[in-house]
């Protein structure tokens, strides 16, 4: 069995692991603190049936690098080893049965990082056996080795008799199949109040991306996408219908959808600054139904935190293919 682990390089939020169902169902989310930094990392099970274990982590990376444009990913025998590996390559492939031996040549520091699945329950206790190793004037996982099963349980207890299993990969990590969320949203308080348009519509672009990847992903339609506005004063929402005779399919052109919503943004007249918006996709096929405002807008804890960048705009105008879109009545409400 083999295994990936894509490191986000950055904070992630476990909603994103959707987008990676399209590379195979069982996936497993977790946050790591590890230097004073965090980063998140997605461990995927490979389908017996890949062949070719690089072109699917190209194609991994390719779908990762959309919103995590500084990640890293590798691919070996357990989801420890892997995690290893990726903090030490960008795209890095292990030999199979071959990890024992490239993990000996691991710099001793590694040890943090060879977790997996489940994180250590004790990080203190890794960083004694680092310090311990270092002040033996070892560099590398090697000598580890020859420390038996015995002799680490009884120096380092529990958290050392795992570090042997992992060591003589003798711990088994199984990874579950991947439960979508019930429903498809994001929720968005901006740092900063936005009455610029051009600014607004950079941040829902933004949002928008990886609504559309995790959309790809569970394999479901979007026919109705709803936006809700809230400003200090007012809010707005407007909806816009992907719908046609047929369900739309998951193959649908995104930045048709970017150019819609930023035609859709230049029809509101903003009388205060917007501080969140929220989107909501639906299957529903609705034509031109009344929408129903929020009494407030309420945003719970967001989804996502999201910086303004006034120096990044969108400065490109796709052109908007025939999808058959059909802009429904907009509202502003009080």
């Amino acid at each position: 069995m083999r295994f990936l682990c894509i490191n986000a390089k950055k904070k992630a939020q476990r909603e994103l692991a959707e987008v990676f169902l399209q590379l195979g169902p069982h996936i497993s989310f977790r946050n790591q603190i590890c230097g004073g930094s965090d980063t998140s990392l997605f461990f995927i099970q490979i389908d017996k049936q890949v062949l070719n274990e690089f072109y699917f982590l190209k194609t991994a990376r390719k779908l990762a690098k959309k919103i995590f444009p500084n990640c890293t990913l590798a691919i070996s025998d357990t989801p420890y080893g892997a995690q290893v590996f990726s903090t030490s390559y960008e795209l890095f492939v292990c030999p199979p049965e071959k990890e024992k031996q490239l993990l000996e040549s691991q710099p001793i520091q590694k040890l943090l990082h060879l977790e997996g699945v489940t994180p250590w329950e004790d990080t203190k206790k890794i960083q004694q056996i680092i310090s311990l190793c270092q002040i033996m004037q070892t560099q590398t996982i090697k000598p580890l080795y020859r420390i038996s099963e015995f002799q680490m349980r009884k120096r380092w207890g529990k958290v050392g008799l795992n570090l042997w299993k992992k060591l003589h990969q003798k711990e088994q990590q199984k990874i579950i199949s991947l439960n979508p969320t019930p429903f498809l949203q994001s929720l968005v308080q901006l740092q900063k109040p936005i009455f610029l348009k051009s600014f607004l519509n950079y941040e829902i672009d933004r949002c928008l991306l990886p609504l559309c990847m995790r959309l790809k992903g569970r394999k479901e339609n979007m026919n109705t996408i709803t936006f809700y506005l809230k400003g200090r004063l007012e809010s707005y929402s407007f909806q816009i219908s992907l719908c046609t005779d047929n369900k739309l399919s998951v193959d649908f052109d995104e930045r048709a959808l970017t150019k819609r919503v930023e035609q859709e943004l230049s029809l509101l007249h903003f009388k205060t600054p917007i501080t969140s918006f929220q989107i909501q996709v639906s299957d529903h096929c609705s034509q031109k139904t009344k929408l129903s405002s929020p009494q407030p807008l309420s945003l719970p804890q967001p989804i996502f935190h999201l910086q303004n960048k006034s120096e990044s705009l969108l400065n490109d105008f796709y052109p908007i293919k025939k999808l058959g879109i059909q802009s429904l009545r907009k509202e502003a409400y009080v």
